[in-house]
């Protein structure tokens, strides 16, 4: 419905502080407030005019004119103009729920005709701060950044907008005030609400705003409560005209109540949440499609960004397993059918192009997040997808080839971000900065926000990279320490900004939307929740271990919540080039975790509540090809030869024969050609770092035979 995607966009203004409404007598008028219509009446009372009743109306020349014509009737005596204006408008009201409701939005601004003060009084009575602006000297002395902007003046500066000369001199007498109201609308969501559509302050609003905008003109929301139903030619009109309407019978059937359909159109924003969409049984594939389709531009997922998106309605466990949680939901559902259909070699029902696409892109972001069935009930989907592993492209990594990568140009932002990792890869961590800087400021400019976000993680943690080598460099350290490029040399400049910096900075200043496409992102730089619940796990799991407390199947469990979880992150991070695996505290935890692996390994072939060597090997407890990469990656040389040897590990298998002999073969083979690299880079020193502990591991494999299940 257009209703919602209504609904969304104010909801998402109020969250990002780009929320403005503008006010008009209406809402006043829900107070008893006096309206233009019974001071137009005192004036021509005064003047010997026939006043209007009830159910009559002045025309918009007349709201003028009138007024206009009692000013001249006192010979322009202002104090007398403004004591009949007063003698009307000088009531003390308190304000209404409405005001309230409008509060509860955290509006960044207010804009009113209104000449009263019940919307500061709203804002008092809640404890809030606004500014309040009524004339252009007030703009110089604003405090806070938020506001109340009277532009038809106020009563206490005596510069009403009322009168028909008043109008005609406005952008003389409110320049700068007129100025200010049309940049709120270039930049602000704008909602008009205690207006009727014909409003001539509507019309000459609208003029303004759309003379100086022309094609960029930012439409506007009117809240309509009238009586008159709006027909879908009438909707056309207004909608050419500029406004998106809301029309209060979208919520409630017609009532007498004024403030009832006020209330109604307000709370329905406020109550506002994409997770209500959810129920809608109509569009359940098309809400699953929107929520996983910003995923789908990533090379590899971890199971918790699928759980992010599913919310509190479905679960993701460790095993790749999505479990149903809200009975009351059924987004999923279509997807699984679609999935029987296509898997069903007996099935001739046709599916339409369009849902088969949508089809296709889920199943590529559960296949990123290897998402390999789906259980609600006694119902079972398996989905039988091939999961692919980016990670594995880790295990035939040459750096031959990354040096000739490095070598070439390239055009495109997405290249160029990939350069820079293979530069910081290398060793080059200053030139990887400056990549990465540039990147970022160009993919910012061109609003891919996702890549600019990681260019920017990236990029800070080159920074670090600097200045850990600078510390290392002024402490003399040997050569044969695996630092680089010593020449590097950031600016004070440099250091002054970075210095200041904030992942989290950046990642809040980013569009709301990129927020909600990507919100399990946001610790990317801060792994805390992933340290603390692999730590956690592997510290309980290895004391209990110790104390031979687990059977053969715990410890089979436990191995596989091991390889899930940090398999999973390592996916993630190296499928998308993210240098988050350069932190110690990462490489630390990496160390931890394959350590309880390989020990628990171990155990199992030397102690009586265990099978033996000999015996047929569990499907659900191997060391694999991410063990042995991780044994090889993250471990510098007296790491490893000191955890070996204190384990007393004198024999390793591994599964994923061809994965791990790829990666063997090309490290060999950069160890063969060591020479042609040059050694003030860091290729030469990571290549003999990653030997060595290839070294080690082989003189532990029986003839350096991997097998295989097959």
């Amino acid at each position: 419905m257009e209703v919602e995607s209504y609904l969304r966009d104010i909801k998402n203004a109020s969250k990002t502080g780009r929320l403005t409404f503008f006010v008009g007598a209406g809402i006043s008028k829900l107070s008893n407030y006096p309206d233009w219509k019974e001071l137009t009446n005192n004036f021509a009372n005064r003047l010997g005019l026939d006043s209007k009743g009830a159910d009559e109306e002045y025309s918009n020349e007349e709201y003028l004119s009138i007024p206009q014509k009692f000013y001249y009737s006192i010979d322009k005596n202002k104090s007398e103009y403004y004591k009949v204006i007063r003698e009307e408008l000088d009531s003390d009201i308190d304000p209404n729920i409405i005001h309230d409701l409008m509060l509860v939005l955290k509006p960044a601004s207010i804009i009113t005709t209104n000449l009263d003060n019940l919307m500061e009084k709203a804002v008092s009575k809640q404890g809030l701060f606004y500014d309040v602006v009524a004339r252009d000297a007030d703009i110089s002395h604003m405090k806070g950044s938020k506001f109340i902007l009277k532009v038809h003046g106020d009563l206490e500066c005596e510069n009403v907008v009322l009168k028909e000369e008043d109008y005609l001199n406005y952008s003389d007498n409110f320049r700068l005030i007129e100025m200010f109201l049309k940049s709120i609308f270039s930049t602000n969501v704008v909602v008009f609400i205690g207006y009727s559509l014909g409003d001539y302050n509507i019309k000459l609003t609208l003029n303004w705003v759309r003379n100086l905008q022309g094609d960029n003109f930012r439409r506007p929301y009117f809240i309509y409560v009238d009586n008159k139903e709006l027909s879908d030619l009438d909707m056309m009109y207004y909608e050419s005209k500029g406004l998106n309407i809301i029309n209060y019978r979208s919520f409630i059937d017609q009532k007498d109540e004024w403030l009832e359909r006020y209330k109604v159109v307000l709370k329905s924003v406020i109550n506002f949440e994409e997770s209500s969409l959810r129920k809608n049984n109509k569009n359940s594939m098309e809400y699953l499609y929107r929520e996983l389709l910003p995923l789908d531009k990533l090379n590899s997922l971890r199971r918790s960004d699928i759980k992010a998106k599913l919310s509190d309605d479905y679960s993701v466990d460790n095993s790749g397993t999505i479990v149903r949680l809200n009975g009351d939901v059924n987004y999923l559902d279509r997807f699984n059918e679609v999935h029987e259909i296509l898997n069903d070699d007996f099935s001739n029902i046709n599916l339409k192009d369009e849902e088969l696409h949508k089809y296709e892109l889920i199943k590529s972001v559960f296949k990123k997040a290897k998402i390999y069935r789906c259980i609600y009930g006694e119902n079972i989907i398996n989905y039988n997808f091939n999961c692919f592993c980016i990670h594995d492209c880790s295990f035939s990594l040459d750096y031959g080839a990354v040096n000739r990568f490095i070598a070439n140009k390239y055009k495109s932002l997405e290249e160029n971000y990939v350069q820079a990792y293979f530069l910081y890869k290398s060793g080059d961590f200053e030139k990887a900065y400056y990549k990465y800087s540039k990147v970022a400021q160009n993919s910012f400019k061109e609003k891919n926000y996702l890549l600019y976000y990681f260019s920017q993680v990236n990029r800070y943690i080159s920074y670090k990279g600097i200045l850990c080598l600078e510390n290392r460099c002024k402490l003399k350290w040997d050569e044969s320490d695996y630092t680089i490029n010593i020449n590097c040399d950031m600016s004070e400049e440099t250091k002054l900004l970075m210095g200041s910096f904030s992942i989290d900075e950046v990642f809040e200043s980013l569009p709301l939307d990129f927020k909600k496409q990507y919100g399990s992102f946001k610790d990317l730089y801060n792994q805390g929740s992933v340290y603390e619940s692999l730590y956690k796990l592997s510290n309980m799991y290895y004391s209990e271990l110790s104390s031979d407390k687990l059977s053969k199947f715990e410890i089979e469990d436990y191995s596989d919540v091991f390889s899930s979880m940090i398999g999973s992150h390592l996916d993630f991070v190296i499928g998308n080039y993210l240098l988050v695996d350069e932190f110690a505290e990462f490489k630390k935890l990496v160390q931890d975790v394959t350590r309880k692996r390989v020990l628990m390994w171990s155990r199992r072939f030397s102690s009586k509540n265990y099978c033996r060597f000999d015996e047929v090997l569990s499907d659900n407890f191997e060391l694999g090809s991410s063990d042995f990469y991780c044994l090889v990656e993250y471990f510098n040389n007296d790491e490893l030869k000191s955890f070996l040897k204190s384990a007393k590990i004198s024999v390793l298998e591994f599964l994923s024969k061809e994965k791990c002999m790829n990666f063997a073969r090309n490290l060999i083979s950069c160890y063969e050609n060591i020479s042609k690299f040059d050694s003030r880079d860091g290729s030469k020193n990571r290549i003999e770092e990653k030997f060595n502990n290839l070294n080690q591991l082989i003189q532990l494999m029986p003839k350096f035979q991997f097998y295989s299940r097959n």
